[in-house]
């Protein structure tokens, strides 16, 4: 199972969206295994085009895009929402 080092976003002093955080998921399990944004699209079941755009964080993908790709991939995606509440909390301090 892939996950996001917990407040990674936090440790670079960036306060990041959970499309952005997810994007930032995407791109470091893409990296990590040596694949094309093509060949993500496809594991991912979406457009080459919807990739790209999550993986920069352009769009806010919809819960069932983001399940699907937790699926396809094996993504944590309780670590992206651990990670987004933690910002959450020191932004409010």
């Amino acid at each position: 199972m892939f996950t996001l080092p917990y407040n990674s976003a936090i440790k670079e002093g960036v306060h990041m969206s959970i499309s952005r955080m997810l994007g930032k998921v995407l791109y470091e399990y893409r990296n990590e295994n040596k694949l094309t944004q093509t060949a993500m699209s496809e594991i991912c079941g979406v457009s080459t085009r919807h990739y790209i755009d999550l993986e920069v964080g352009r769009v806010d993908p919809l819960l069932s895009t983001v399940v699907k790709i937790a699926a396809a991939t094996g993504i944590d995606l309780n670590s992206i929402v651990r990670e987004y509440a933690a910002s959450e909390e020191i932004l409010k301090r």
